[in-house]
């Protein structure tokens, strides 16, 4: 059967696309996969998508995750809604970075920030059934 999602070769042009970031962010996250990964058992394609949003909000930031402030948290956010992303996508890359952070024990302060909460994507009525349009048996 053919693997058409190739998580592997993805994840290696996530690790070589890592040399377009901030030196001291590259090391941070290669740090991060080496040693947080592991212990998380997490799958090839969780740490794909893991190492490419780091990458994509590092390259975004463009300066240090140990500099971030909540005035960049609530740029990041409002770029990311600039550009469409979806909630669900919104949501994610906001769960990568805190989670990232926290295991940098990096700007506690930053983490209490109410820029981290993110909309609910399940909160919005569109796309969503209601039991009227249910077939009746």
């Amino acid at each position: 059967m053919e693997n058409i999602h190739d998580f592997e070769q993805r994840l290696r042009h996530n690790v070589e696309a890592l040399n377009e970031v901030l030196p001291e962010n590259k090391k941070a996250i290669l740090e991060y996969r080496s040693l947080y990964f592991p212990k998380n058992h997490l799958g090839v394609g969780r740490q794909e998508k893991i190492l490419g949003i780091l990458r994509q909000i590092s390259n975004r930031m463009a300066k240090p995750f140990t500099e971030l402030t909540e005035k960049d948290i609530e740029n990041l956010k409002a770029q990311l809604g600039k550009e469409n992303f979806s909630l669900h996508t919104i949501q994610s890359y906001f769960r990568v970075l805190k989670c990232f952070l926290k295991w940098q024990n990096l700007k506690n302060d930053l983490l209490a920030s109410p820029e981290w909460k993110t909309a609910n994507p399940y909160s919005k009525q569109e796309g969503q059934i209601s039991p009227d349009d249910l077939p009746k048996p």
